[in-house]
């Protein structure tokens, strides 16, 4: 009784101060480990702070984590490696454009006016070095300008530059809508870049605090973000950075220890009382050359030893080793796949390492393709307009009309606006079908005209790209594979194509049929037989003549078709 009138007033005190409900809340936000307090975890997580993810990556951190990146990328041939080899394996040799317009015809002439701009510009090797660049950098850019000297009719170019040029010198603060080197809109897009005219370290820079606002429209700004509201990257090779400086140093230390070793070939040392009195015949510290073949004596009290290197040597390749899976695990890639050592991988450890990575780099290509090359195709398609390359041929189906765009419906003065009249009649509803040209032109001319909205519902040439594809490691068991997944309907033959050549299979299957000298309807209907056989219903393979050399001809033909595509299935 009197123990409960005694500690009433701290109860009341309690309750009036909210003590107790404070230490009810410490100790439930110390009900996870991670969340505890001790001197230990304290110096552990020191360095953790809650920020924003533009004032975490502001451009004093992006310039460190630049120069760190680059001085790793050019003196770590293993970083140096996996940086190259993921951005070979995203792009290939060249992005591949296929169309999907009613007109084959006009397809395979688009399709092969693409690919001839891209060589003339050098498309594959500039996207590759975009990548390369936002790995190393953090994020890359290429600028679209105009280029006289480019070998093709579209003088449409891609200049690389450096991320150290995305700066605004005379930004003080930053806003929602402006940061360092970009200018966004109340929705978030970026509408412009802050570009400054020469590197800020060159040489030849006269002024180099001289900057020029660039559309966004007119850049290609590739870079990936890792946290929500960032707005400029760091590079990819962060986390792996102090991994390859180890590695190094380690690397050194064994090797000069190793060195020393070798250099002294032995030790004399002595095992009389007195220094001074073995001193007397050797002076300490001479060096004693050995002739070889030869038999030594020493003299009374002496003995020799060999050097001997402390190091541990025989852990180093598995220390080694540990550092290495960590820096490829850091870029994606397994332990083979980063190395290039494969002699510890088998065939099934190896597809089945390569699945994740492989995985992330169809996720990349498709993002690159959605935000860079589909807007350069665009530019390369309007281009092509102006200059009277695009096909006179329907964009659509007759039957076919684009989405209902409110604004051009019964407005006076819109049949003046596109130019052409075939097209603003059909975008008011009209029976007219536009040609190619028309709808790779319409947006521009809406955009120029003012109307921006129903530009964004035009949607450029339905089309898609293709990429090169990882080499298979044993064709037969892929080829075996990929006649199974035909032959029992969980797979289609264009799906088989693209994973096999990496081309769409409408081009696969004009060059085999000009190079056999059939048509591609006999084409299909031959890789029909070949696969199911005779009695498919596949139906009959057309005649391609009706005198006796042609029947000879294309029978000579069917069957060399037959049996290269039963003997790619059989083998």
């Amino acid at each position: 009784m009197l123990n409960a009138i005694a500690s009433f007033p701290r109860r009341l005190y309690d309750r009036v101060t909210g003590r107790t409900e404070r230490k009810l809340r410490t100790a439930l936000q110390a009900s996870y480990d991670a969340a505890r307090s001790s001197r230990v975890l304290d110096n552990y997580w020191k360095n953790a702070e809650i920020q924003s993810a533009n004032a975490a990556h502001s451009p004093a951190v992006q310039k460190t984590l630049r120069a760190r990146s680059r001085y790793e990328f050019g003196n770590n041939g293993l970083v140096q490696r996996m940086v190259l080899q993921k951005s070979c394996d995203i792009i290939g040799t060249v992005p591949r454009l296929q169309l999907s317009t009613p007109s084959a015809q006009a397809n395979a002439f688009i399709e092969s006016q693409w690919l001839a701009w891209a060589d003339a510009i050098h498309l594959g090797a500039k996207c590759r070095l975009l990548m390369t660049c936002r790995q190393v950098d953090g994020a890359s850019l290429g600028i679209k300008a105009f280029n006289p000297k480019i070998p093709h009719a579209v003088k449409l170019d891609v200049r690389i530059c450096d991320a150290d040029r995305l700066h605004t010198p005379d930004l003080f603060t930053t806003s929602r809508t402006r940061s360092d080197g970009l200018r966004k809109d109340s929705y978030g897009n970026i509408v412009a870049f802050d570009l400054l005219r020469d590197h800020p370290n060159a040489d030849y820079a006269i002024a180099p605090l001289v900057y020029d606002t660039v559309p966004a429209e007119f850049v290609m700004y590739c870079f990936a973000p890792r946290l929500a509201e960032q707005d400029r990257g760091i590079p990819e090779t962060t986390p792996i950075l102090n991994t390859g400086g180890q590695s190094r140093r380690y690397r050194q230390s064994v090797l000069t220890a190793a060195e020393m070793a070798a250099v002294i070939a032995g030790i004399l040392k002595t095992n009389t009382g007195s220094v001074t009195e073995a001193a007397d015949e050797d002076e300490l510290g001479d060096m004693i050359e050995l002739e070889l073949g030869k038999l030594l004596t020493l003299p009374k009290g002496w003995g020799m030893e060999q050097m001997k290197a402390e190091q541990p040597t025989d852990t180093f390749a598995d220390f080694n080793n540990e550092l290495t899976k960590e820096q490829t695990a850091g870029m994606g890639m397994s332990l083979h796949k980063g190395s290039g050592d494969y002699s510890q991988t088998s065939y099934v450890s190896g597809k089945l390492a390569d699945r994740d990575y492989l995985g992330n780099v169809d996720v990349e290509r498709h993002d690159f393709g959605n935000q860079h090359l589909s807007p350069l195709f665009c530019d390369f398609a309007v281009e092509m307009a102006l200059q009277g390359l695009m096909p006179e041929t329907p964009a659509l189906q007759s039957e076919q009309r684009l989405p209902y765009i409110p604004a051009l419906q019964g407005a006076a003065g819109y049949m003046n606006i596109l130019g052409r009249r075939n097209l603003s009649d059909w975008l008011k509803g009209g029976v007219e079908v536009p040609t190619l040209a028309d709808l790779t032109l319409a947006p521009q001319e809406l955009n120029a005209a003012g109307h921006h909205e129903a530009a964004l519902i035009l949607q450029s040439l339905p089309h898609e790209f293709f990429f090169d594809q990882p080499r298979e490691i044993d064709p037969v068991k892929e080829a075996i594979a990929r006649n199974h997944r035909l032959k029992s309907g969980t797979s289609s033959l264009r799906r088989e194509v693209r994973i096999a050549s990496g081309r769409p299979f409408e081009q696969v299957k004009r060059e085999l049929a000009a190079d056999l000298g059939v048509t591609e309807e006999e084409v299909e209907a031959l890789i029909c037989q070949s696969l199911f056989g005779s009695s498919a219903g596949a139906g009959t393979i057309p005649s391609t003549g009706s005198t006796e050399g042609n029947a000879q001809r294309s029978g000579v033909a069917r069957s060399a078709v037959v049996e290269a595509i039963a003997g790619a299935a059989a083998r």
